[in-house]
């Protein structure tokens, strides 16, 4: 039953191109865990390409069209929540004259990133060759960028060789994003190989702070990576639900909320 399920749901995908989890779940009448089970068990089998919210087929030009499709899905809370970040990172970063940032991977990073004022003067590092790509042609600060293998999807460099190098870093300030954060606190990443890059970041970095919209918020997901605390700070958007912010500051983490009203 599992397997006609997975292969009708993979029919589906193929025929419409791109879909979203809420319509998997209506069409094929079972819950939202299992539709993401049964996607991830075809994205392993090379078939789909997963991004938050849903999925669309394997195409010989995935890397693009994958990363295009994550930055297109809810665009206007990311750019909201990339600006937000961007105020926390000039008002109360940046004065406390670190002398290292990092910049992570993932869709709304990118929207901070594009957001960044080009006269910052700090060391900026990156795992992301987007991330990379744009700081590099609007600025002259020095800029790193890590080694290792880089995953199509995301333009992301994970591995080995990435996590050796991070053991090599300290850094004052870390942004990344996050594919979930259960109701727990806890981070969780699509991947091992993620995951571990994610998991070297937080035990080098003195602060971690998470980009996430509302959507990712109360939601599992494949691997879980770190637990929301005093080290964290959380920037998401003004439609998070308020029960599951106040459980997440009682960990001790800041929260701060983006207004999407202009967006």
């Amino acid at each position: 039953m599992k397997r006609n399920r997975i292969n009708s749901i993979y029919n589906f995908i193929e025929q419409h191109q791109s879909v979203n989890t809420l319509d998997l779940v209506e069409k094929f009448k079972v819950s939202g865990m299992t539709i993401r089970r049964d996607l991830a068990t075809l994205e392993a089998m090379g078939k789909i390409v997963r991004f938050h919210g849903g999925a669309h087929a394997n195409r010989n030009n995935k890397q693009e069209d994958d990363f295009n499709l994550r930055i297109k899905y809810k665009s206007d809370l990311k750019m909201a929540i990339g600006k937000r970040a961007v105020k926390h990172l000039s008002e109360e970063i940046l004065p406390t004259k670190p002398s290292t940032i990092y910049i992570g991977s993932g869709s709304t990073v990118l929207c901070m990133a594009k957001q960044i004022d080009p006269s910052v003067d700090v060391q900026l590092i990156t795992d992301n060759l987007h991330v990379a790509n744009h700081l590099a042609s609007i600025t002259n600060t020095p800029l790193i960028m890590i080694g290792g293998a880089i995953m199509p999807s995301s333009l992301m460099v994970t591995g080995y060789i990435a996590e050796k190098y991070l053991g090599e870093l300290a850094i004052d300030c870390t942004f990344i994003g996050s594919s979930a954060i259960d109701k727990g606190g806890s981070l969780c990443g699509y991947n091992l190989m993620e995951a571990g890059v994610f998991s070297s970041l937080i035990k080098i970095s003195k602060h971690v702070v998470v980009l996430t919209d509302h959507t990712k918020l109360g939601v599992q997901n494949l691997v879980h990576i770190s637990t929301l605390n005093e080290h964290f700070t959380l920037i998401t958007d003004d439609q998070a639900d308020q029960e599951l912010l106040n459980h997440y500051k009682s960990l001790g983490t800041k929260v701060l909320i983006a207004k999407t009203d202009n967006y």
